[in-house]
């Protein structure tokens, strides 16, 4: 006696493919997995199947689907592996925030040294501006200049829409006058 089984088809295609594609190459079975996101092992795991789990998360209708589904042994109609492993998975409690939990647990080591990293760029630059004698001297000038525009009557705003003249030009003119160097 012969008994028909189908195979019923929750999960879009493309996502269907893709949790196949993550079933063949896993060394672990869904147990494993299932086990490993209740327990919050994230190194049994490893970034790149917990950043693909994430990108197969079902969607409501979908998760709807697969927990409506039987897939016992009498069953006529069974569900494709990858359903099958979704529908698994959907039994430990907020699978995919545990998943995203576990991603940034995964991913907190290398962001942190990251960010260490850079703000030693931004204190080692910050401490060479503190230490710069030619930007004290550069905002010295700055203000002298503003000081001598806001006192001088014959300076007008006027005149940087010139577009010959600009503040650049004030200012470069003032440290010519004040180091005494002579314009060639």
């Amino acid at each position: 006696m012969m008994v028909l089984v189908y195979v019923r088809r929750v999960l879009d295609p493309r996502k269907s493919q893709v949790i196949a594609f993550l079933l063949t190459t896993l060394d672990l079975t869904t147990k494993d997995v299932s086990h490993a996101l209740r327990d919050g092992h994230y190194e049994a795991l490893g970034f790149e199947l917990l950043e693909s789990l994430l990108g197969v998360a079902p969607s409501e209708e979908e998760e709807r689907k697969l927990k409506s589904c039987s897939d016992d042994e009498e069953s006529v109609i069974k569900l494709a592996p990858s359903e099958r492993f979704l529908k698994e998975l959907l039994n430990v409690p907020f699978v995919f925030k545990r998943v995203d939990a576990l991603l940034f647990v995964a991913s907190f080591d290398s962001k942190a040294e990251l960010l260490k990293r850079s703000f030693g760029v931004i204190q080692a630059a910050c401490e060479e501006l503190r230490n710069s004698k030619m930007l004290l001297k550069l905002i010295e000038v700055v203000l002298e200049t503003g000081m001598k525009s806001v006192n001088a009557h014959d300076f007008k705003l006027e005149a940087l829409l010139d577009g010959g003249t600009s503040l650049l030009h004030s200012v470069v003119q003032n440290i010519i006058e004040s180091e005494g160097i002579k314009v060639l």
